[in-house]
């Protein structure tokens, strides 16, 4: 059962509004900060909806937390850079370095802090990209945009198998296993 309501939701969509922001996940969390001391969690009292967000505007994934109980919006925010390394410590706690310290989450719903889990980790492997929809006068124009062949943000080419009619099979980089298949 989710842990926001529709009017929080709506609540949400009205602080970041679609053009600007694509809401990846969404749950209710509190933040803690390891500081002072950085072997003890602290509560930095701030609570509400944390949101997993595309920023369009900015670039780029961020969390974002707003205040539910009152009027202040965006209370909290932190840029979800592609290094950073998000860590699942339980089911409903997770954490990961920040600028000045390291910064927890901790999560109402353990089902939804494991989907939000699951979204932080994908988004390094572009599967939060939305495809593009295919139309009929696209598909009959004859040409192809860029776009529709792949989401992908970066190809290396590893391994190689091919046939030459001189050589026969050739390969390159490929795991000794397959290399018996060839020989």
């Amino acid at each position: 059962q989710p842990t926001l309501t529709s009017a929080q939701k709506d609540r949400i969509k009205s602080i970041l509004p679609k053009p600007n922001y694509k809401i990846i996940a969404a749950t209710l969390a509190r933040i803690y900060y390891a500081y002072p001391n950085p072997k003890e969690w602290s509560y930095a009292g701030l609570q509400g909806a944390l949101i997993l967000v595309h920023d369009r505007a900015k670039g780029g994934y961020w969390f974002r937390l707003i205040d539910l109980s009152g009027t202040r919006g965006v209370t909290w925010e932190h840029e979800v850079h592609d290094s950073l390394r998000y860590k699942e410590d339980r089911p409903f706690f997770h954490s990961f370095a920040g600028d000045e310290c390291v910064i927890g989450f901790i999560f109402a719903e353990k089902a939804e802090a494991g989907a939000l889990y699951k979204k932080v980790i994908n988004r390094k492997l572009g599967m939060l990209v939305p495809y593009p929809q295919v139309t009929r006068s696209t598909s009959r124009s004859g040409k192809v945009d860029r776009s529709l062949i792949s989401m992908l943000k970066m190809f290396r080419h590893v391994a190689h198998i091919g046939y030459g009619e001189k050589a026969g099979f050739v390969s390159h980089g490929v795991d000794e296993t397959w290399q018996q298949l060839l020989d």
